[in-house]
């Protein structure tokens, strides 16, 4: 296993090896992972290898404290939790604040009226990165799936909690 694959839950071989598919599928859960890419396109390569809509890719390290540096998949994942909780579940994580950063261990060219931007690239090949626009948050919210209906974590999750009122009420 690549040592610089960083991810959020317990199977550790995650979207890249084999196993743990089968326990997300059952648990309607998601996996953050994260990798240091030197190359934008080495990024999309990536995300070309993994086919799941439970699986959210999130680019760069993130500066923590001093001089720490540490994956984004956490820190997106509380994110996503703190969104659940003062906003809805059904809101997408794409430009909440992440708390806790001082900054990044690479910069992604990004400005919102520039279709040519990495970020926009990135986030077009279904690659979220982390931006700062007065804040660090996650740009993007997709997931890696390659059917167009679940190609966004806040659709997915929607759909996951119409799922869950079906199967109650048939209780």
């Amino acid at each position: 296993m690549d040592p610089e694959v960083g991810f959020l839950g317990g199977d550790r071989q995650g979207p890249l090896g084999r196993g743990g598919c089968g326990i997300r599928e059952a648990w309607r859960g998601r996996e953050h992972f994260a990798r240091f890419l030197r190359l934008v396109t080495d990024a999309i390569a990536l995300r070309e290898t993994v086919d799941s809509e439970r699986a959210f890719l999130v680019t760069r390290k993130l500066r923590v404290f001093a001089d720490e540096c540490e994956w984004p998949s956490a820190r997106v994942a509380g994110a996503i939790a703190r969104t659940d909780r003062e906003v809805g579940w059904w809101r997408s994580p794409s430009n909440r604040p992440i708390r806790g950063v001082g900054g990044l261990t690479r910069t992604v060219d990004w400005s919102l009226d520039d279709p040519s931007s990495s970020a926009h690239h990135l986030n077009a090949n279904q690659v979220a990165t982390v931006i700062h626009d007065r804040r660090f948050g996650p740009w993007a919210d997709p997931t890696c799936s390659s059917d167009e209906r679940w190609q966004f974590l806040s659709v997915a999750r929607i759909r996951d909690q119409i799922d869950e009122a079906l199967v109650r009420g048939h209780l």
